[in-house]
């Protein structure tokens, strides 16, 4: 028999040994859960104004089967608009190619609606002409969703009103955008989600207050969406703790989505290379386990540059060169069907995890019928791991284990020079006795193993 097994397991590990050891058992038999695929929901930046620059990567991303791609710049880098004597005139040529390799690539786009048009006060200048910023947003969703009927759900208000160089306004003229927003949206196509607004971080005054004009003036607010870089996940716990207790003080019942997320918020050589890939499974684990509703990576493609490697946050390279990050989630798009429950766990203190917190071996397990998945992964900057790791609920036939290596030497294009895809080190035949199986998985310092059955 053969399943599908994802393993998450968080473990602090004991001592200063060069290899540890980590013991794991899954119950194959024991579905804990449907497995929601958050791995497949990716983002999008403002890199260039060419509505065909993610042209050349729509195979390589279907490989990925993306649900969700969100981008931003809608407003400002993918429609021309006129205003003549108060009338508005505008041309969605560029977005309707944009929304069409989107849609070739498997995927929905999630639409942050930003920045401000030229003609409108421009970037991040609130709009000076609330009244044509409704019209300009009515037609835009109109233009989607009712001309063109592409079923667009999510519509996002913007990007990181937080931070100054995204929102020049206050907070009060960010609310009253909202407001204005939520309006055009659910007139053009009441049928939508519309909520915000891309926040650096979790700003709690904004989001609070957000969430209390929502429920005053009886806006729509279906998602609430946030931001986070470089901590491991660690601040998302208790973002997500605080905004599902609001939710409940509010009676309120709104998706929570991370729709940016990546190893650090400035350029960094991690991005490039297997420390990404790491960071990516440990925190795709933290967060599949707070029930996040989607999380888009960000993001597909690298800005240009004369250096093919510039610490950029793309899964792929401005000339369409693939990093240890896309191998990482081609590893995890494998994974479908129910989450398994996992028995055991070792920690280890050992505070030299690149991001902070403690280093640990973390995983997931997830099934599907006769298929298992597994995904392990070292967070440690130092020291070796092998995991010991039993699954029972096997039945008697032979299972075929391959085990599949992103670290320093394998799927690591930017140090290595090799794009050969997700790398395959191993490959055994186990022989389950009473259901169990036994496999043991060498976890280089910074690596992610995938095993499928």
């Amino acid at each position: 028999m053969t399943k599908l097994i994802v393993l998450t397991i968080c473990v602090i590990i004991l001592g200063n040994m060069a290899m540890g050891s980590v013991a794991v058992s899954v119950d194959a038999s024991r579905p804990i859960g449907p497995f929601n695929p958050i791995n497949r929901d990716f983002a999008q930046g403002g890199e260039s104004t060419d509505p065909e620059f993610l042209q050349p990567l729509i195979e390589p991303m279907k490989a990925l089967h993306p649900r969700l791609i969100r981008f931003d710049h809608v407003l400002n880098h993918y429609l021309k608009i006129e205003v003549t004597d108060g009338k508005m005139a505008v041309d969605f040529t560029a977005l309707d190619k944009q929304l069409d390799i989107i849609r070739a690539m498997g995927a929905q786009p999630l639409m942050c609606l930003t920045y401000t048009p030229a003609i409108l006060g421009g970037g991040i200048n609130p709009p000076n002409d609330l009244h044509l910023w409704h019209e300009l947003i009515y037609r835009l969703v109109r233009h989607v969703n009712v001309e063109r009927k592409l079923g667009v759900e999510y519509w996002e208000i913007w990007n990181e009103p937080n931070l100054k160089n995204f929102w020049s306004g206050s907070m009060e003229q960010f609310l009253e955008l909202y407001a204005v927003t939520e309006k055009a949206v659910i007139r053009a196509d009441p049928m939508v989600k519309f909520g915000g607004a891309g926040f650096y971080s979790f700003p709690k005054e904004w989001v609070r207050t957000m969430m209390e004009q929502a429920k005053e003036k009886n806006l729509r607010m279906d998602f609430i969406s946030w931001h986070d870089y470089n901590d491991a996940g660690l601040g998302i716990i208790n973002q997500v703790k605080t905004a599902r207790a609001w939710c409940k003080e509010l009676s309120m019942n709104p998706e929570l989505i991370i729709d940016e997320w990546n190893y650090y918020p400035i350029l960094r050589e991690g991005h490039d290379d297997h420390n990404g890939a790491v960071y990516i499974a440990d925190l795709l684990c933290t967060m599949r386990a707070l029930g996040i509703d989607h999380a888009p990576f960000f993001e597909i493609k690298d800005g240009p540059n004369e250096k093919r490697y510039w610490g950029r946050w793309g899964l792929f390279t401005a000339d369409h060169h693939p990093k240890a990050s896309y191998y990482a989630f081609l590893g995890f798009a494998h994974m479908e069907g129910n989450r398994l429950q996992f028995i055991g766990r070792k920690v280890i203190d050992l505070a030299e995890n690149v991001n902070g917190g403690k280093a640990k071996v973390g995983g997931m397990a997830v099934g599907k019928g006769n298929r298992m998945d597994i995904v392990l992964f070292n967070t440690s900057l130092l020291h070796d791991q092998s995991v010991d790791l039993s699954v029972s609920g096997l039945g008697s036939l032979p299972v075929k284990a391959q085990v599949f290596l992103i670290d320093e030497t394998h799927s690591n294009p930017a140090l290595t020079g090799r794009e050969e895809g997700l790398e395959q080190v191993d490959e055994q035949t186990l022989h389950p006795e009473a259901g169990i199986a036994h496999i043991q998985v060498s976890l280089p310092k910074r690596s992610v193993a995938f095993i499928r059955m």
